[in-house]
């Protein structure tokens, strides 16, 4: 199911983990644009999702 959906079927999990670092807009509107992008590129989602650089940058602060 997750490579049928590119992903979308963990945008709500992951942008409820994002959330307390980026905000709950931002948190889910990265994580659909991510599940959207691996869907029509093929790619791993969570590949996608690691190469935004709010995502990484929330990492790196430690805030995610």
């Amino acid at each position: 199911m997750l490579v049928i959906t590119g992903g979308g079927i963990m945008v709500e999990p992951v942008s409820r983990m994002l959330a307390p670092a980026l905000g709950q807009d931002d948190a889910k509107r990265i994580s659909a644009e991510a599940a959207e992008a691996a869907r029509q590129s093929g790619r791993n989602y969570a590949a996608v999702l690691a190469e935004h650089s709010e995502v990484r940058w929330a990492f790196i602060a430690g805030r995610a």
